[in-house]
C-alpha cells in the first residue's frame, strides 16, 4: 500500500492552517509546543500546524483578529466569504483524485490491474471530467463515456452475464457518484471554519471594546484569545482528522492482512522455541 505517513506532514498543516488562520494564534501554538517540548514531546505536531496558521494569517491579514494591522496577501475572509469557501473545494478535489490514483497504483501492485481497468478506473476519469466540465462543458461527454465504461466493464466481468448484473453495476455507479459528491462538498467545512474563526475573533474584539477599565480590558482580551485558541484549535484538529480519514484514506487505504508482531528477545538464560 501507499505509505500515507509521508503525506500527512503536508496535508494536515495545510488543512489546519486554513481553518485557523491567524498570525497571533498560530504563534501561541508554536510557543506552547516549544515550552512543553521536554514534558510533552508528542506535542511537536503543533509546530507545523502553528506555522501554517501563521502563513494563512498572512494570506488573510489576521493578527489576533485585527484586520487593520497588515494588508492581506489575498482577501479578508468576512468580506469575501464565497472565495474562502470555494478554495478548499479545489484542494479537496485534488486530494480525492490523488486518493483514486493511489488506489489504481495499489491494484497494479497487487496484480489486479485487469479488474481495475475494466470498471473502477473509470471513476477518476469521471470525476476529473465532471470537474473540468464546470469550466469546459464539452468535457461532460467524457464523463458520460466513463459511466458507460464502468457499467460495461462490470457487465463484462460478470459470469454469467445477466441483466441483474447491469442493475447492480448501475447501483454501484450511483453510490460511487454520490460518495464522490459528498466527499467533495465536505471540504466546504474547511472554509466555513475559517469564516467562523474570523467571526469569533471579531466578536471578541467588539465585546471588549466597551470595557472602560484598562486592566479588565487586557485580562478579557487575554482570556478570550486563550479560549479561541483552545476551542477553535480543538475543532480544527478534529475536522482535519475527519477529512483525512473519510475523504482521503477511504479511497485507497485498505489496511488488510494481519498485524506485524516482531519476535521479542527471550530473557537471559531461557531458550525460546
Amino acid at each position: 500500500e501507499i505509505d500515507s505517513g509521508k503525506l500527512l506532514p503536508i496535508i494536515v498543516p495545510l488543512l489546519f492552517g486554513y481553518m485557523f488562520p491567524d498570525i497571533g494564534h498560530g504563534l501561541m501554538l508554536v510557543l506552547l509546543s516549544a515550552l512543553l517540548y521536554r514534558r510533552w514531546p508528542a506535542g511537536r505536531f503543533l509546530i507545523p500546524c502553528g506555522l501554517s496558521a501563521m502563513l494563512f494569517g498572512l494570506v488573510f491579514g489576521e493578527v489576533f483578529g485585527l484586520e487593520s494591522v497588515l494588508d492581506p496577501l489575498w482577501i479578508t475572509p468576512l468580506e469575501h466569504p464565497l472565495e474562502v469557501l470555494l478554495a478548499p473545494l479545489v484542494f479537496g478535489a485534488g486530494m480525492i483524485l490523488l486518493g483514486l490514483a493511489f488506489y489504481g497504483a495499489q491494484e497494479l501492485w497487487r496484480g489486479a490491474a485487469r479488474n481495475w481497468l475494466l470498471s473502477e478506473a473509470a471513476l477518476p476519469v469521471f470525476y476529473a471530467a465532471v470537474l473540468t466540465g464546470l469550466f469546459i462543458p464539452q468535457a461532460l461527454w467524457v464523463a458520460v463515456f466513463s459511466m458507460l465504461w464502468f457499467l460495461l466493464g462490470r457487465l463484462y466481468d460478470a459470469s454469467p452475464v445477466r441483466l441483474a448484473h447491469l442493475w447492480g453495476g448501475l447501483g454501484l455507479l450511483l453510490q460511487n457518484i454520490f460518495e464522490l459528491a459528498l466527499n467533495t462538498l465536505s471540504f466546504l467545512r474547511v472554509g466555513a471554519f475559517a469564516l467562523a474563526h474570523a467571526a469569533l475573533s471579531t466578536a471578541l474584539l467588539r465585546m471588549t471594546d466597551g470595557i472602560a477599565n484598562e486592566v479588565l480590558y487586557i485580562l478579557s482580551l487575554v482570556l478570550g484569545h486563550i479560549f479561541i485558541v483552545t476551542l477553535e484549535g480543538l475543532v480544527a484538529f478534529v475536522q482535519t482528522t475527519r477529512l483525512v480519514l473519510f475523504e482521503f484514506f477511504t479511497h485507497y487505504l485498505r489496511a488488510e492482512g494481519r498485524m506485524f508482531r516482531p519476535m521479542s528477545k527471550p530473557p537471559n538464560g531461557q531458550n525460546s522455541r
